[in-house]
């Protein structure tokens, strides 16, 4: 296996980004510059840390951690409304709000391109809409930050599984099986590029249901969900609809919510049917995914669910309770799972649950710096930003380590899965993996680094192949923090979750005419401030338009 020395020396052919600015200011520096920093894994973060040191020899600099949990949003907010920020803060709050407040300072775009190339050459290739994205209001070249690049997180993540040795006893045969050699799953696990219809499987849920596909090792639920409203829940249902869990829609040339879009109403009828006739939990609504779907998937008793297709092919540790179908093989020996694509729905199409909101760029999701920031600081600030989530080897050391040390390559080295070495991997703590970067991986270095050897194929079907046609995006999106949403979300959600699960269950698990109850449920969903939302989102561009680089409202 090559070592890493090999791997930077190969790298140093390409360009390497921030290496050679990073060296001319360090000739420049007498005294190391301190700066302040705020990431993810921050919980836990050790001072002096593995990522730490490397940065701050290699930028001439003192890095000084800040330990908050980053998702301790209340805290964090204190932390800046408070003016006690860092001078790089990454977090998942309002960064575009606090911006307006005073809290960070704008980015020049000539100091971007200046000293950050690869984050530069990221946006150039990202279509014209990208340099507009976290723009300051009114400027055409000032930032209020740093954009987080989502454009790995296209495609698919969850799809059906099926226990194919049930599928099997009841008469099914799966065409164009696939299998997967992961450790704990060889000879048991496969995944096709062939889907079911909608038709298929609601004859297969039946045949399970009326079947002794386990043969006679237990009763067997033909669709395992749990309560929850999202990809494990009523979403396989709603799929076959045209509905896949994104935030909004265009119903008709409406822009809805998917708690009041019209196909919500087939998607109940269809599954009260289904909850009538046997073949789901009969325990529903009270079904949570941990432990009870979980612990009924590892039993055998779902036929088939919802889960990541990526599990499939782990090679985990069979006795953890989310490794799954692992889990299940180390159980019954002779147990055999297939995942497929997302089934046909009823109008012919396919339909699955988007790994993101449907513009890979997120100007909410920035990196921002404080408003205290010199520019020497903040040219510092963009080489090390640029460095650790732009370069191949910078983003490869901050959130994996040393080759040999803390992990090796399950392939050829620096164009393969880093597979951790046990007792050294973990996020924050003494290592600091993770901690300096803004969660931001384009497609380029997703598909080198993220994706093991073992799976490259099946990750690439449905995340990078057909898998992106699937993940059908959401109508809208406020790309430029136009709007009031999210803070307006964020004080109406509780209330209109509530209105739509009560009536969600009521549907499913009672007689109710659905259609006789439809108009006043959706009155109730308004009034209680769906309008206010709905009226938010008719304010942001369309999507479509905006991945061709057009802002329509």
């Amino acid at each position: 296996m090559k070592k890493l020395t090999t791997f930077v020396l190969g790298l140093m052919v390409l360009p390497v980004i921030g290496l050679g600015a990073a060296g001319q200011q360090a000739a420049s520096t007498a005294e190391p510059m301190e700066i302040s920093w705020f990431g993810l894994y921050g919980a836990d973060i050790q001072d002096g840390n593995e990522v730490q040191q490397h940065l701050e020899e290699l930028f001439d600099v003192t890095l000084v951690n800040k330990q908050i949990d980053y998702k301790d949003r209340e805290k964090i907010n204190l932390m800046i409304a408070s003016g006690e920020h860092t001078d790089y803060t990454y977090a998942f709050v309002n960064m575009v709000d606090f911006f307006a407040k005073g809290a960070f300072r704008s980015i020049p775009r000539d100091m971007i391109r200046e000293h950050a190339p690869g984050y530069t050459a990221w946006l150039d290739a990202s279509g014209p809409v990208a340099w507009h994205l976290g723009l300051v209001p009114g400027s055409e070249d000032e930032y209020m930050g740093l954009v987080r690049a989502l454009d790995y997180k296209v495609g698919t993540t969850y799809e059906p599984f099926f226990r194919l040795d049930y599928l099997e006893a009841v008469g099914v045969e799966v065409p164009g099986l696939i299998p997967v050699g992961a450790r704990h799953c060889e000879g048991a696990c496969f995944w096709t590029k062939e889907a079911f219809t909608a038709d298929q499987v609601e004859e297969i849920l039946y045949l399970f249901r009326d079947g002794d596909p386990s043969g006679g090792v237990h009763d067997v639920i033909p669709l395992g969900i749990s309560n929850e409203s999202n990809a494990f829940g009523l979403h396989y249902i709603f799929s076959l609809h045209g509905l896949n869990g994104v935030d909004n829609y265009n119903d008709g040339g409406k822009t809805v919510k998917q708690a009041v879009h019209s196909q919500f109403r087939q998607a109940l009828k269809t599954a009260q049917r289904w909850f009538q006739d046997g073949l789901m939990d009969s325990e529903l609504p009270a079904v949570k995914r941990k432990p009870t779907m979980y612990d009924k998937i590892i039993a055998g008793i779902y036929g088939t669910y919802t889960f990541a297709y990526g599990n499939i092919g782990l090679s985990g540790d069979p006795s953890r309770d989310h490794e799954i179908p692992q889990a299940i093989i180390a159980r019954y020996p002779d147990a055999r799972v297939v995942v497929t694509p997302p089934t046909i729905g009823y109008d012919g199409k396919q339909y699955a649950a988007a790994s993101v909101a449907a513009f890979p760029i997120d100007a909410n999701g920035i990196s921002a710096v404080h408003v205290s920031v010199s520019d020497e600081k903040l040219a510092k600030i963009l080489q090390i930003y640029d460095y650790v989530n732009f370069d191949e080897y910078g983003m490869l050391y901050s959130q994996y380590g040393t080759e040999g040390v803390n992990f090796d390559w399950d392939g050829e080295a620096g164009n393969s899965y880093p597979t951790a070495i046990e007792g050294q991997r973990g996020f924050g703590g003494q290592w600091g993996f993770g901690y300096y970067n803004a969660n931001t991986r384009h497609t380029e270095l997703y598909s080198r680094y993220q994706i093991p050897v073992l799976n490259k194929d099946l990750e690439q079907y449905f995340k990078l192949g057909p898998g992106a046609d699937w993940a059908v995006p959401q109508f809208r999106q406020d790309v430029l923090g136009e709007t009031d949403y999210i803070e307006l979300s964020a004080k109406l959600r509780g209330a209109l979750n509530t209105i739509r699960d009560e009536f969600t269950w009521d549907a499913v698990t009672t007689d109710l005419d659905i259609d006789a109850a439809w108009d006043a449920y959706v009155d109730r969903w308004l009034s209680a401030g769906g309008q206010e939302l709905l009226d938010e989102l008719e304010k942001m561009p369309q999507v479509l338009p905006l991945r061709e680089g057009k802002f329509v409202y």
